[in-house]
């Protein structure tokens, strides 16, 4: 029995075997860096194609004026390839500036946003204090660079799946929208001028 006792007390003890290392967490937090652009000429790329934008909604709104007025713009933004755009920064809900969707294609994101009426010039402002360097009264950065030097193209936002609307086809997209009796001659006018059939449920 003592012998037993005693080999069940034996232990084996390993030397050397083992290192000690700094714990590394799996999970890495934050975004990757942004690519620091030429900030005098990728700010004034940006500016001229926000200009292109107030030109086309001034064409548009000369056409659907009351419609355009309603409605706003919708703008897509489009990150360069590989880099993840700060997409939530482009809201301001206190505008009424507000994000649509976000779709991740070919490496890009692109972000649409809803602009009211009026609202474009947040946006100019956004890029006009990228290009002056902009900072507080502390020395800390304003220019939001992050977000400028992340986006590759502002655009309108297009409508084409609707625009290219089928009657003949075996599928159909159905959205049902509440809204006040006041405002849903304003969205039969919409679904008018794109060829999407619509029904009004009293």
């Amino acid at each position: 029995m003592a012998n037993g006792k005693e080999e069940r007390r034996r232990h084996f003890v390993l030397e050397d075997v083992t290192r000690t290392e700094a714990y590394r967490s799996p999970v890495r937090g934050g975004r990757p860096p942004v690519p620091v652009r030429d900030r005098a000429r990728h700010g004034r790329s940006l500016q001229r194609q926000i200009d292109a934008l107030r030109s086309e909604a001034d064409r548009n709104a000369q056409q659907v004026v009351e419609i355009e007025e309603e409605l706003g713009l919708r703008i897509e933004f489009e990150s360069f390839p590989d880099i993840e755009m700060a997409f939530e920064s482009l809201t301001r809900g206190r505008s009424g500036i507000d994000l649509l969707n976000v779709r991740h294609e070919d490496g890009h994101t692109s972000a649409t946003v809803f602009v009211p009426d009026g609202k474009l010039d947040h946006f100019e402002n956004l890029i006009r204090d990228y290009l002056a360097e902009k900072r507080d009264g502390a020395g800390r950065p304003r220019d939001n660079r992050r977000l400028i030097d992340a986006i590759q193209g502002i655009r309108m936002a297009s409508l084409h799946a609707l625009e290219r609307y089928d009657q003949a086809a075996r599928y159909a997209l159905i959205v049902g929208i509440r809204t006040p009796e006041t405002e849903v001659d304003l969205y039969v006018e919409v679904a008018n001028r794109i060829g999407a059939p619509v029904a009004v449920d009293a």
